[in-house]
C-alpha cells in the first residue's frame, strides 16, 4: 500500500487499540490543560505496511495511539520509546534523558504525525524527524520537550503492557518493533553485554541486544530454559548472519 492511498483511508480508519491493564507506579502526569488529544484514525499495523523502503514525511492528518512498551530506567533504552497498540509497533525518537519519567512503560500516547518521518531501523519502524540529506541514520530525533509536546499526548489509566506471547519458529519480519515474550530459550553462557545467542529446542537461534552502558550488561545469563521478553529487532549479528533480535528493557526481562 502507497503512503498517498495510506493517507486516502486514514480518515476511515480505525482506532487504534491499547493493551490490558494492570496497575503501575505515579509519573510526571500529563497536563490538565490544553488541547484534547487527537484520535488514532490508523492501526500501527497499517502505517508500517505503508512502508517502501526509504525514510517518507507523513502528512494528511494521520494519528496512531498506542501503549509504550519500553523503558530507559535501566540504560538499554536510549533516546526512543517503542508503542504498541495491538497490531504493530513503532520507536519514536526522542531525545530526552529519563523518558521513563515522561513517557512511562504502560503508558497511552497518541501520536500526530503530520510533519514528521517515518523510516527504518532492523525491522523496526520508526518515528521522528527527517535526516539531512546525508545522514546516516533513517530519522532524526525530535530534540525537545516542547517540540515533543506538539506531537505526543499522553495519559495514563493505571495500566501496563502486555507482551505479545510467540515463538522462534513463530516469528516474522511484521512483529518487528513489538513487545514480545519467547519461552523455551537456552544460552551456553556469559554476560548480556553486547549480543547473546539463545536456542530453542529445535536449534532455532535469536539473539539478545544489551548496550555496555545498561546497569545489567556485566550481570551473567541464567542457565537453563528461560522467556525473553522485549522489543523484537531483525539485523545482522555480528559474524552470525541475520536473525531475529530480543532487545531487553532490564534485567528482568529475562525470566522463567
Amino acid at each position: 500500500m502507497s503512503i498517498g492511498r495510506l493517507l486516502l483511508l486514514a480518515a476511515t480508519a480505525a482506532s487504534a487499540c491499547v493493551f490490558a491493564c494492570a496497575c503501575r507506579d505515579s509519573f510526571d502526569e500529563p497536563r490538565s490543560t490544553g488541547p484534547a488529544p487527537p484520535e488514532a484514525n490508523i492501526s500501527i499495523a497499517a502505517l508500517c505496511e505503508a512502508y517502501a523502503g526509504r525514510t517518507v514525511l507523513l502528512n494528511g492528518g494521520l494519528v496512531i495511539s498506542g501503549r509504550v512498551t519500553t523503558s530507559d530506567r535501566a540504560g538499554n533504552f536510549r533516546y526512543s520509546f517503542a508503542v504498541d497498540d495491538g497490531t504493530g509497533g513503532v520507536e519514536v525518537m526522542a531525545r530526552l534523558s529519563d523518558l521513563h519519567r515522561v513517557y512511562p512503560e504502560g503508558s497511552i500516547v497518541a501520536v500526530s504525525l503530520d510533519g514528521l518521518a517515518m523510516g527504518e531501523s532492523r525491522g523496526v519502524k520508526q518515528i521522528g524527524l527527517m535526516p539531512a540529506e546525508y545522514g546516516y541514520y533513517p530519522t532524526d530525533y525530535i530534540p525537545s520537550r516542547t517540540e515533543l509536546d506538539l506531537h505526543i499526548f499522553r495519559s495514563w489509566d493505571g495500566g501496563r503492557a502486555v507482551p505479545l506471547e510467540t515463538s522462534a519458529a513463530e516469528l516474522t519480519a511484521g512483529m518487528c518493533g513489538r513487545l514480545v515474550r519467547i519461552a523455551g530459550m537456552r544460552c551456553e553462557g556469559g554476560t548480556w553485554a553486547g549480543y547473546a545467542i539463545f536456542e530453542d529446542a529445535e536449534g532455532r537461534r535469536i539473539a539478545t541486544s544489551v548496550s555496555d552502558y545498561a546497569d545489567f550488561a556485566e550481570k551473567s545469563i541464567p542457565e537453563g530454559a528461560v522467556a525473553l521478553t522485549g522489543i523484537l529487532q531483525y539485523g545482522r549479528v555480528n559474524d552470525e548472519g541475520e536473525m531475529f533480535i530480543v532487545k531487553l528493557r532490564d534485567e528482568g526481562d529475562c525470566g522463567s
